[in-house]
C-alpha cells in the first residue's frame, strides 16, 4: 500500500515539480491554485452529472438512434468547444 501511495504522490505532484523548474514562485503559486480550483469544481460537479447521465442513458438504451445521435453530439462538442475558443483567442490577438 505504501508503494501505491508513493506513486500516487509522484503522479499528482509531478506537474508542479516540472512547472517549478520553469516558472517563478509567483507563477507556480498561480498554477497550483488554478489546478486546485479546477479539481474542486470537478469533484463537486462531476458526481451529480454522472448520476443524471446514467439515468438519462438508461432511459435511452432502447432507442439506439437517439443514443447514437447523443453520443455523436457529445463527441463533436469535445472538438467544437476548444476550436471555438482557439479561434476567438486568435481573433482577439
Amino acid at each position: 500500500m505504501m508503494i501505491v501511495q508513493f506513486f500516487w504522490f509522484i503522479q499528482s505532484q509531478s506537474d508542479a515539480f516540472i512547472a517549478g523548474r520553469i516558472l517563478g514562485p509567483g507563477e507556480l503559486g498561480l498554477y497550483t491554485t488554478a489546478v486546485f480550483l479546477a479539481q474542486i469544481l470537478a469533484a463537486k460537479f462531476v458526481p451529480p452529472l454522472n448520476e443524471i447521465a446514467f439515468a438519462t442513458y438508461s432511459r435511452m438504451q432502447g432507442d439506439q438512434i437517439a443514443l447514437a445521435s447523443d453520443l455523436v453530439e457529445e463527441l463533436l462538442a469535445l472538438v467544437r468547444k476548444p476550436a471555438v475558443r482557439t479561434r476567438a483567442t486568435h481573433a482577439a490577438l
